[in-house]
């Protein structure tokens, strides 16, 4: 896999569920679904089967779009893009999300398109070296 890959998963951006309080059936559902997205337009950018490991980290930067000002913490969506990828749909770990790192931009508006704007970049460089430029 060449580094580094951006592709954007277009939609509503769902944030990762923190607390017991927020897990709702239908905020589940919603976060599955936004899971299930992220996985497929990774899938489509070129992002199978990724080995990370402490010899070859990973930087995610996210970048999220959302249509309003009611909406998640853009933490939590860069959490669940990192979780959708090194994690299964049924939740076993597939990849090694502790050796990733990153980082995700203030909340951005685009009431016609939202969506999240990713990069995976190879981690062992120094983290301002890949944060895209104009970011």
């Amino acid at each position: 896999m060449k580094l580094p890959i951006s592709f954007t998963v277009p939609g509503h951006p769902v944030p990762f569920l923190v607390g017991v309080r927020h897990q709702t059936k239908k905020r589940r559902e919603a976060y599955g679904e936004f899971c299930d997205r992220v996985r497929m337009f990774a899938r489509l950018a070129g992002v199978q089967d990724i080995e990370i490991t402490p010899e070859a980290p990973l930087h995610f930067h996210t970048r999220a779009f959302f249509k309003d000002r009611n909406h998640g913490d853009p933490e939590n969506i860069h959490k669940g893009v990192v979780d959708a990828i090194c994690y299964t749909a049924h939740g076993k770990s597939k990849k090694r999300d502790k050796y990733t790192g990153g980082a995700f931009s203030v909340p951005r508006y685009d009431k016609k398109e939202p969506r999240v704007e990713v990069v995976i970049a190879d981690g062992t460089l120094p983290l301002k070296e890949t944060i895209p430029e104009g970011w």
